[in-house]
């Protein structure tokens, strides 16, 4: 076996996926590839993150477009075991369709945190006193993003979730603003392959009465540079 193709199957172990002969391979592959161990690790944890979406682990924006994605993949008609065990394709070759999305969430899903004392988005968005609002793009943005900004009081911070969120050059990065009678800087953030990103801030929008994101040039601004492309109104 070589490495290059093993993520996709890496994906399928993790959902349990393969058959016992595929799983049997796999395992024997497994005891002598660091590399894999570690592909695997990650999948796994991603598989159990997506497992947990009901306790506020996963944003409900990913885990809809996962479900959908999944519901997406063609079936193939009904047939005997015997059938399906002369057509199917080796495990080396073949990417199992939910194994592959599972593949493709890792890859979307950009996490970026801006927290140094540990406070998890699923603490922000389980809080007793959150608040969610939607954020849209703006004219000056013709993509179709959507997604939340959640912020609590009581854990002192707040996360922004986005997806469609297209993407920027290297020498440029998405920041936040929260506007008021003053406008204050916050994080950076880059989308992931998928154009989906999730941010956690170690504050909350204080007396804002919006927040903005704009492209800055890499490293970001003390000040916007470039016009809002998608905002959000707080609650007074």
């Amino acid at each position: 076996m070589t490495h290059d193709p093993m993520t996709e199957q890496a994906a399928a172990y993790a959902l349990n996926a393969m058959s016992e002969q595929e799983r049997t391979e796999f395992e024997a592959h497994l005891e002598t590839c660091p590399e894999c161990q570690h592909v695997l690790a990650d999948l796994q944890e991603g598989a159990a993150l997506l497992g947990r979406a009901e306790a506020g682990d996963v944003p409900e924006l990913f885990r809809r477009r996962v479900l959908n994605a999944i519901a997406d993949e063609p079936q193939e008609p009904a047939t005997s075991v015997e059938a399906a065990a002369a057509v199917r394709p080796p495990w080396r070759t073949r990417i199992t369709g939910i194994a592959a999305v599972l593949v493709a969430v890792m890859a979307t899903v950009a996490v970026v945190a801006a927290l140094t004392g540990g406070t998890t988005a699923g603490d922000v968005r389980t809080a007793a006193d959150a608040v969610v609002v939607a954020v849209a793009p703006t004219p000056d943005l013709t993509a179709e993003v959507d997604g939340t900004f959640t912020y609590s009081e009581t854990e002192s911070a707040s996360v922004l979730t986005l997806a469609g969120l297209p993407a920027v050059g290297d020498d440029a990065t998405y920041q936040l603003w929260f506007v008021g009678e003053v406008i204050e800087a916050s994080a950076t953030f880059t989308p992931g392959d998928g154009n989906a990103v999730e941010v956690v801030i170690d504050r909350t929008p204080g007396d804002a009465g919006l927040i903005g994101i704009t492209v800055e040039p890499s490293g970001g601004s003390l000040q916007p540079t470039t016009p809002i492309l998608i905002t959000a109104e707080l609650d007074a």
